[in-house]
């Protein structure tokens, strides 16, 4: 089957020849690194090493991380991988955030479980947007990698997370924050700059203010919640803005469906709702013979602004998985059938067009 990547055209981030020259080319898919922050659960830092290779020699080729995941632990088990292999840095696009700077921890522990993290580094985090704030950040971010991210994301900037707090520091980006990143992309020391969050109304914010070359959108252009976020990747497309998907499988219910333990959906329990609507989909993969997973991701590749996903993945079978998921060919029929049981929103029209385009 051939793939299309007409959609990677942005910038120099992923204009890089390396990326063109191994094969099997998988370039759509990539490695979200929360869970080498231990993220829920603890694993070793071979466990990540294995993992991260066994994506890279599978043709995979973007990696994404942030200081936050494991404060700094995932960072620098990055780190870690680069320095064991040499000829995979050069192949590989690496994102990171800034908008919290790490700071030692007070305490004395060696390690700390905090915000979902699970003996993780003994750091702690605090917002700062400002030019200050970013360079530290940035700075922290190569001495753990040991190299130049190619992407910076603003982290977790908006109202979702900073609620009534985001005013001050929307005011920090504006004054000072982002004049930080312009200079880093003038100078080189990165390549595109972008904002990483979980709404899409603080992306629309920033693509009002800021002149971006990307966006990493967790959770919001999913199987299950897909309509709110059409606007802003239309928006994308239309000024040539490359989108990356975080959160394909909404915590998880879309990997491994609503049976067996308490289904969770964005963090939290299910609500009835969702689980009714995962059992229908499920219904119709059975029907087929396909796995749910795998048309969560299809979905989400299928349409042409969507540069790469990038699932966490937290053992090697979850790797594995991902790249079956990947390569799975799903049938006209399926989708299809979806929109007869009004299973895919109805102003996604365009679905099966860009389905095709993009296989």
């Amino acid at each position: 089957m051939k793939r299309g990547y007409a959609t990677m055209t942005m910038s120099t981030a992923l204009n890089k020849e390396a990326l063109y020259l191994r094969r099997p080319q998988r370039l759509r898919l990539g490695v979200g690194g929360a869970p080498f922050g231990n993220l829920y659960k603890a694993m070793t830092d071979e466990e990540c090493f294995s993992i991260v290779h066994t994506m890279l020699e599978n043709g995979c080729n973007v990696i994404d991380t942030a200081p936050f995941y494991g404060f700094g632990l995932s960072e620098r088990r990055l780190g870690g991988v680069f320095r064991s292999c040499s000829q995979f840095p050069e192949r590989t696009v690496i994102s990171t955030k800034v908008g919290r700077v790490l700071e030692a921890d007070s305490s004395g522990f060696t390690s700390k479980s905090s915000d979902g993290f699970i003996n993780c580094d003994p750091m702690s985090a605090q917002f700062d947007y400002s030019y200050e704030g970013i360079m530290r950040s940035f700075e922290g971010s190569i001495a753990r990698l040991g190299r130049n991210p190619d992407i910076l994301l603003i982290h977790d900037i908006g109202e979702y997370t900073h609620g009534s707090d985001n005013q001050q520091y929307m005011k920090q980006l504006e004054q000072s924050g982002f004049l930080a990143l312009e200079e880093l992309k003038a100078t080189g020391d990165i390549s595109a700059i972008g904002v990483g969050a979980n709404e899409t109304e603080a992306c629309q914010t920033l693509l009002g203010l800021f002149p971006l070359d990307c966006i990493l959108l967790a959770g919001r252009f999913s199987l299950l919640e897909h309509t709110a976020s059409l606007p802003l990747l239309t928006q994308c497309q239309q000024r040539g803005i490359q989108v990356y998907a975080g959160g394909i499988y909404n915590s998880g219910i879309l990997a491994s469906g609503s049976s067996g333990r308490t289904p969770f959906y964005n963090y939290q329990v299910a609500p009835v709702e969702v689980v009714q609507k995962v059992n229908a989909l499920a219904a119709v993969c059975d029907e087929y013979n396909v796995p749910l997973a795998a048309l969560a991701m299809q979905f989400v590749l299928s349409h042409p602004v969507i540069t790469a996903v990038v699932p966490g993945m937290s053992s090697l079978t979850e790797a594995s998985q991902n790249l079956a998921y990947f390569d799975t060919h799903i049938d006209t029929e399926v989708w299809e059938t979806l929109r007869e049981l009004n299973l895919l929103a109805a102003d996604y029209l365009s679905l099966q067009e860009a389905f095709c385009a993009n296989n």
